[in-house]
């Protein structure tokens, strides 16, 4: 079942004024659970609620093979949706063997091009024939489909941008999603950039405010208008360990008093997160914790500026 939600009525379900609770999505089953995988400078993210899977992309194809491991380990055998957030390869690659692996009931996507990109990618008669008799659904800003209690909500892009999909400006195409369990909230920013950002912040006032934010394009620097806007209790970096975010930015959002994950091998490795619809709890594969700030000299780099 998808819905769609009118900006208006999504924006009066995401201000939280104090006279007013937020909408909640009903928290049952099994609970949820969503994992940054530890898949190199990309994005690998599995989704868990109530029986029911979702994989956001995966990097390259040779990434996918190693999504594809980890998922088998974990008991995954169907996915409801693989997302594509945009076209590019490092973020799609793998999307053939992960939708040959777990048959698939819809392929999620920001537009028309990342299908044909899906397509290209695909490797061998058995990937070729799966990614062309896949449902493939288009989101738009608004909408809403649910993942066993939980609820994904797409925030953007709010505009499209006429470009090529293998194009840098492709990333301004990334799909943004919130997902709701309970009285939990998680940011999925993809590849975004500050502007899209702010176009989200105007239809969708309040909307990015969320518990956990996954930091968009990797190790990428963000303003400091987009912590004050998301307000996150948890960051998650997914990186590589020759990407890591620098030190200053990492000391802006420790003084935000958010708890810090990295992908990378040699940081947390594998991060996952679990939600009961009320409290959160962290697992990660390797033990890793920014303590305190970091001291940073003028000669390492610039201070990142709020």
């Amino acid at each position: 079942m998808i819905r769609r939600i009118g900006s208006w009525l999504l924006a009066i379900l995401f201000i939280l004024p104090a006279f007013c609770a937020p909408a909640q999505v009903r928290a049952a089953g099994n609970g949820f659970r969503i994992t940054f995988m530890n898949i190199g400078r990309n994005d690998g993210i599995l989704m868990v609620c109530d029986g029911e899977a979702a994989f956001v992309d995966s990097g390259t194809q040779s990434y996918g093979a190693k999504a594809v491991k980890y998922m088998q380990g974990q008991g995954i055998t169907h996915l409801r949706y693989y997302i594509g957030t945009h076209g590019h390869r490092d973020h799609i690659g793998g999307a053939p063997a992960i939708m040959t692996a777990f048959p698939t009931w819809e392929v999620l996507v920001p537009h028309e091009k990342v299908i044909s990109q899906i397509k290209r990618f695909g490797s061998g008669a058995a990937q070729k024939e799966v990614v062309r008799n896949a449902r493939y659904h288009v989101m738009t800003p608004g909408e809403t489909v649910p993942l066993g209690g939980a609820r994904i909500t797409c925030l953007g892009p709010v505009k499209l941008v006429s470009c090529k999909p293998t194009r840098i400006k492709e990333n301004y195409n990334s799909l943004i999603l919130r997902v709701d369990y309970g009285q939990n909230s998680f940011l999925l920013t993809a590849d975004g950039m500050s502007w899209q950002f702010d176009k989200i912040e105007k239809k969708f006032p309040g909307a990015m405010n969320c518990q956990v934010i996954k930091n968009p394009h990797h190790n990428g620097r963000q303003s400091g208008s987009f912590l004050n806007r998301t307000k996150p209790e948890v960051y998650v970096f997914s990186t590589s360990s020759g990407c890591l975010p620098v030190k200053s930015y990492l000391n802006a959002i420790k003084r935000r008093k958010a708890t810090i994950f990295i992908t990378s091998p040699n940081r947390n490795g594998h991060v996952t997160i679990y939600s009961n619809g009320k409290d959160l709890s962290f697992e990660t594969q390797k033990k890793w914790a920014m303590k305190g700030l970091y001291r940073i000299g003028a000669e390492e780099e610039p201070e990142w500026k709020d």
